[in-house]
């Protein structure tokens, strides 16, 4: 199916359902994987809506439009939900830096590779 293809016809729930599927695929993966800063697991945690369009706009790199297609919502829905998410990961981040006595030196190699 096409992004930009209308989503109100009969094979909708079955379409929705797939992509929920490859959330909840993409979802437990970023939670198994490893990082110095703990970026995934902060991803990972996040509510459902946020994360789907971080996913989407982020890492598949889908338009804003094709975010709002995809998810049904509107353009200005789709910033509200990235710009949440960030919040959401910058603060799990800073609490798990604040937790470790090494952070700093894990920005650095971070910033660096």
């Amino acid at each position: 199916m096409s992004i930009n293809q209308d989503t109100t016809g009969p094979n909708t729930a079955a379409i929705r359902d797939i992509i929920h599927a490859i959330m909840d695929a993409m979802r437990s993966q970023l939670a198994a994987m490893d990082s110095p800063l703990g970026l995934y697991a902060a991803i990972s945690a996040l509510p459902e809506r946020p994360f789907e369009a971080v996913i989407l706009r982020y890492i598949l790199g889908y338009s804003l439009e094709d975010v709002g297609s995809i998810m049904g919502i509107n353009i200005t829905t789709v910033r509200h939900h990235c710009r949440d998410a960030r919040r959401r990961i910058s603060v799990e981040i800073g609490s798990l830096c604040s937790e470790q006595e090494n952070c700093r030196a894990n920005m650095r190699l971070s910033r660096a590779a």
